[in-house]
C-alpha cells in the first residue's frame, strides 16, 4: 500500500491490525486498530503518528507538549 506522507512524496506502508488497551481511573477500552510500518532512508527522517481510523476517532484528545503527555477522553460514539 502506498500513502502520501506528511511531507509530500509517496511512502510504501505495511498495514496491520493490533489491540489497543486504554486504561484509565475507572474505566478501560479494548479497540481494533489498524497501524502502518514504514521504512525511512534515514533515521533522521523517522517519525511517529498517532493515527485516527479505529482508535482516536472514539476519543477528544489533549495534547501537552510540554509535559509529554495526552489526555483522552471518550466520546459517546465509543463502541461497547
Amino acid at each position: 500500500m502506498r500513502q502520501e506522507g506528511i511531507s509530500g512524496p509517496n511512502i510504501a506502508i505495511i498495514p496491520g491490525r493490533v489491540e489497543v488497551e486504554l486504561i484509565g481511573n475507572r474505566d478501560s477500552y479494548r479497540l481494533t486498530a489498524i497501524i502502518g510500518f514504514a521504512k525511512f532512508a534515514t533515521p533522521d527522517d523517522e517519525c511517529r503518528i498517532l493515527g485516527h481510523a479505529g482508535c482516536l476517532e472514539y476519543f477528544l484528545a489533549a495534547f501537552d507538549g510540554v509535559q509529554h503527555t495526552v489526555e483522552l477522553t471518550p466520546i459517546a460514539e465509543l463502541p461497547s
